[in-house]
């Protein structure tokens, strides 16, 4: 991995192919450039593996090294990404949800902190100073694992538990979709080529929480999103 990839790698983002991680890529070479830039995709048994396709095409639009890593959380389940057993909730009732839990049924148990800890291993292993992540507290259906909160403890944890002390960065955590629809515009972000719903089959279902978040940043940031079913 060293020989592929080199010693001036300066960061890394955890990429999934959604439109908040697009928008953190972009923001990363922007900042980094492209040779410093390497991509970690996760295959953890999510249903909509549709989403991995779109990150290995982000990675060849922007040129960057992309590491796929397969984790099986799907062994633990616990949410309907990885669960068959939980069927995919529409808005609504994964609003139901939430208002009972507080947390939306789309959450993967542990799911971020199992992420970045691979990521601190890879940036010591290569010499990042720097992960980037796509985590939105605003619109995530509660995920205790987006907080800013959240984010603060896991970066002190990494200085206490690793050797480098990488940091997490995460630039779109107290952004509305709308925010993070602008922001991608300036950033050039090239939205048909991402992909945020929960289905994972040829169209967007139109209905899950990331369809109804993502058609909701951009009707609000007056975008047209190119994976609109009106807009094709």
């Amino acid at each position: 991995m060293k020989c592929l990839l080199g010693n001036k790698s300066k960061c890394i983002v955890i990429l999934s192919g959604g439109m908040d991680s697009a928008t953190t890529l972009a923001y990363a070479v922007r900042k980094h450039g492209s040779e410093n830039t390497i991509a970690l995709t996760f295959d953890y048994g999510q249903r909509h593996l549709k989403e991995m396709q779109a990150a290995a095409t982000l990675c060849a639009h922007y040129k960057v090294k992309q590491i796929v890593f397969r984790v099986f959380l799907e062994a633990i389940g616990g949410s309907a990404l990885t669960d068959k057993a939980i069927q995919v909730p529409a808005f609504k009732t994964d609003e139901d949800a939430w208002k009972q839990t507080h947390v939306a049924l789309t959450y993967v148990p542990f799911r971020n902190t199992i992420f970045c800890a691979i990521a601190v291993a890879y940036s010591e292993a290569l010499g990042c100073k720097y992960i980037y992540t796509g985590f939105n507290y605003i619109d995530s259906g509660g995920y205790p694992d987006t907080r800013p909160e959240y984010l603060d403890a896991l970066n002190r944890l990494i200085k206490l538990g690793s050797r480098d002390k990488p940091t997490v960065i995460a630039p779109l955590i107290t952004m509305t979709k709308k925010e993070i629809v602008q922001f991608g515009e300036t950033l050039g972000v090239p939205w048909r080529l991402t992909w945020s719903c929960y289905q994972g089959k040829e169209r967007p279902c139109g209905k899950c929480n990331a369809c109804i978040q993502r058609r909701k940043g951009f009707e609000q940031a007056n975008v047209v999103d190119p994976l609109e079913p009106r807009n094709r």
